[in-house]
């Protein structure tokens, strides 16, 4: 069978399953193999065995890129993919675990059951080539369960099934399985704490997007001066580096927002400790009184301002507007997310370098305090749109993933410098 033939057998997997294609085997460049199947790099599957078996397999599932699952066209049974290991302890009481999950009208019934044959078979022509941020979709066990439950010398796989996580009649759409999954997820660990989870894997980022500014100093330096940073920055640093751009956004705007309050706060403290310790300061009482109020007072100014204050400080804006530039285009045009959030322009057509520079910092404090606002905030009476977790959104933000991170990194080591 040569590449033609497989992708006329395969064509309605191929038709619901997009991001899969027939391939040659990367190393033996004669055997045929299913690339990408779920959009994952880091797996592929075999052809070359039970091609009938594991076409009927193939030509009636979806595998979906969000889930360690997969969904079965011709049923409408959504199976997440759970283990072949032995469930021990308190998860053998999973198999007898049969609920109905009622939402939005309709009823699901769900439950732990043994794999489908399909999903065996799946899992047996499969064979991991990599490094794999989802573990090869829980496969592993089920090809060692295929290896070794005919083998004497392997007891813990006799008399024993794999099993999947069963929800019966799904009726395909990305995004709402995803919000089904995450109802199911809250409510199976509502009542059960130990519960396992329905996986959700962010969704892949746009190859032609293009990455930050991997140097902030254009290049690598010979030798870093190192001082002691603030240690909850260096957290809040760490988990913005991890994670989907809504997470590694918010953690960024927390840099700015925890930065921006204790940069006005130590202004004070350091202006009434100067008031306190002026040497004439009995002569003058009263007016020192007076000042002291007046530097109190600024800690009452509203954070919209301190963060805009702190950003004109510190940040160099060269650096924001070098990053806009490599997004030029996206800056440029208003961004309608889904959740009804309206996002408008950070620049104008005839937006040069000095004419950004003139109160840059104001309409990104104001911008990015709306983005966090959309992204954290539910529907209420002070906000009238949000911002929620779509494919489109995630790779809408992006750039404003980059250009908030550059900001932040500069703010952790501004701390440090005027600390």
């Amino acid at each position: 069978m040569n590449i033609e033939e497989a992708t006329s057998a395969l064509k309605d997997f191929l038709t619901h399953n997009k991001y899969s294609a027939i391939e040659l085997h990367e190393k033996s460049q004669t055997d045929l193999v299913v690339a990408r199947p779920w959009n994952d790099k880091s797996l592929f599957l075999h052809l070359s065995e039970d091609q009938d078996e594991l076409f009927e397999a193939l030509n009636n599932v979806i595998l979906p890129e969000r889930f360690t699952a997969i969904w079965h066209r011709d049923s409408g049974d959504f199976e997440v993919i759970y283990t072949a290991w032995p469930l021990e302890g308190s998860q053998a009481e999973l198999v007898d675990r049969s609920f109905t999950f009622s939402f939005r009208g309709k009823s699901y019934q769900c439950k732990f059951a043994p794999s489908s044959p399909r999903l065996l078979t799946i899992a047996k022509n499969s064979e991991p080539i990599g490094p794999s941020s989802t573990d090869h979709r829980n496969l592993r066990s089920y090809q060692y369960f295929i290896e070794t439950k005919n083998d004497p010398d392997k007891p813990e796989f006799l008399d024993l099934s794999p099993v999947s996580f069963w929800v019966s009649g799904v009726q395909w759409d990305d995004e709402s399985v995803v919000d089904l999954a995450r109802h199911l997820n809250f409510y199976m660990s509502y009542y059960d704490f130990s519960s396992p989870a329905i996986i959700i894997h962010p969704p892949k980022q746009e190859s032609t997007s293009l990455p930050r500014t991997r140097y902030i100093a254009q290049k690598f330096p010979q030798q870093i001066e190192a001082e002691e940073l603030s240690s909850n920055l260096m957290h809040f640093w760490e988990a913005s580096k991890t994670g989907d751009v809504f997470r590694r956004f918010l953690y960024c705007y927390q840099i700015l927002e925890y930065s921006s309050y204790y940069s006005v706060e130590d202004n004070i403290r350091r202006s009434i400790r100067k008031v306190l310790t002026t040497p004439h300061r009995r002569d003058e009482m009263d007016s020192m009184i007076i000042k002291i109020i007046d530097h109190v007072a600024e800690s009452k100014v509203w954070e919209g301002n301190k963060l805009e204050s702190l950003l004109r400080a510190v940040v160099d804006c060269r650096l924001v507007w070098n990053e806009i530039q490599k997004h030029r285009e996206y800056f440029l045009n208003p961004i309608q997310f889904d959740g009804g959030f309206h996002l408008r322009p950070l620049i104008v057509e005839k937006s040069t370098f000095e004419t950004f520079a003139h109160d840059w910092y104001s309409r990104f404090a104001q911008t990015i305090r709306s983005i966090r606002n959309a992204l954290s905030h539910g529907k209420e009476q002070s906000m009238s749109s949000v911002i929620t977790p779509t494919y489109t959104n995630f790779y809408s933000l992006r750039p404003w993933g980059h250009l908030i991170s550059i900001v932040a990194g500069e703010v952790v080591v501004y701390q440090k410098v005027n600390s």
